[in-house]
Parts: C-alpha cells; sequence; structure tokens
C-alpha cells in the first residue's frame, strides 16, 4: 500500500440542464456507464498522535441490498491546505485498502476502530476523461425509502482524478496533470455546472 493523491470538484445544478451536461460530456469525454455506487463512510477518532480519518466503503451493484458486489475501502486523509497546491481543488491523500474477502468486509473495518457515520447511494451516469472520472447523479439516504438527499430537481456532479502518486523529478508530474485535466473540466462545464473545492 502506498499513498496516493486525488483532486476533487463538487458541483449542483437543476435537472432542466441535464440533457446539456449529459450531451456536453459524451463529446469530450471517452467512455460512459451508469452509476451506481453504495457507500458507507466510517470515521475513527483522533488519538493523541493521529489525525482525524475517515475510511470509505465503496461498491458498485444494482441495488443496496446486492451482496455479490464487492466493497473497496479508502482510507481519505484530511485534505491539503488551498495554499499548498491550488486553491480551487480540494486535493487529499488517501490509501486504498485491499479486501480479500466481501462478507465481513464492514465487520473487518470496523474492528481496524472505524465507526459507521453515514451512508448513501449515487444513482445516475458516469464518465472518463484524461485519467479524471465525472459523476452526474443524484444522492439517495440508504433505506427503506431510499429517499432523495436533495430536492428532485438538484443534480450533483462529482470530478474526481484517478489517484496519482506525486513525482516532481519528472517531466510530468502526475498531480500537476491531474490537477490541470480536473480545472480543466471545469472550464469545459461552465456555465452548466460551477465546480469548487468543497470540503467533505
Amino acid at each position: 500500500m502506498s499513498i496516493t493523491y486525488e483532486c476533487v470538484l463538487l458541483g449542483t445544478f437543476d435537472s432542466s440542464l441535464l440533457d446539456k451536461v449529459r450531451d456536453k460530456l459524451r463529446v469530450i469525454c471517452d467512455a460512459n456507464g451508469d452509476l451506481h455506487c453504495h457507500e458507507k463512510v466510517m470515521s475513527v477518532q483522533a488519538g493523541p498522535n493521529t489525525t482525524n480519518g475517515r475510511m470509505v466503503m465503496r461498491r458498485e451493484g444494482i441495488d443496496e441490498t446486492d451482496e455479490s458486489a464487492k466493497w473497496t475501502a479508502v482510507r481519505i486523509f484530511r485534505a491539503e491546505p488551498a495554499s499548498r497546491y491550488n486553491p480551487q481543488l480540494l486535493i487529499r491523500s488517501t490509501i486504498n485498502l485491499p479486501l480479500d474477502t466481501n462478507h465481513n468486509a464492514v465487520e473487518f473495518v470496523q474492528a481496524l476502530g472505524y465507526n459507521p457515520n453515514h451512508e448513501f447511494s449515487k444513482r445516475g451516469d458516469t464518465y472518463m476523461c484524461n485519467g479524471v472520472i465525472v459523476g452526474v447523479y443524484q444522492l439517495h439516504n440508504v433505506g427503506v425509502n431510499g429517499e432523495r438527499v436533495h430536492e428532485d430537481n438538484v443534480w450533483m456532479v462529482e470530478v474526481r482524478s484517478l489517484p496519482v502518486v506525486p513525482d516532481q523529478s519528472a517531466v510530468a508530474d502526475p498531480l500537476n496533470v491531474a490537477m490541470h485535466n480536473c480545472l480543466k473540466l471545469k472550464a469545459t462545464l461552465k456555465p452548466l455546472v460551477l465546480l469548487k473545492r468543497v470540503e467533505h
């Protein structure tokens, strides 16, 4: 396991613009598909020599009860200060945690000291563009009713780079490339979606 970095931008838009947003992304992105992602956010209380951290568990599936979908876990650290890289982007370090089993994956993460915080599902579309994943979705609470988190007309856009390992000695530092590609998408989606750095 190694520490990687990701760049994240978030924005919302009205459902009346959904077709225009989709059309623009289909033109500029390499691939697209359906998005149905179930996420559990687990938190741990910091000790005197540690920092607060979260574990985000994700699985792709037909619905939240699809036990055949395998969990993945990502340890998310505090976001880098806005002044360190680019104030327009949320940049944070992560560690992918391999899970060899599925049926007791949540119990395994809890045994590491993480407690359930909240969970939700993302339902919509996903796109890939130059090493950046773009999700266009609505958030739903996980439960019997699966109600939307926001109003029915609110859609979200999440721009997130694939995890990279910074290398300042390289001709093109992977983190700088990721930042450039995220900011390019931000400019492309204006004025339909105003993407911004959001601490989350």
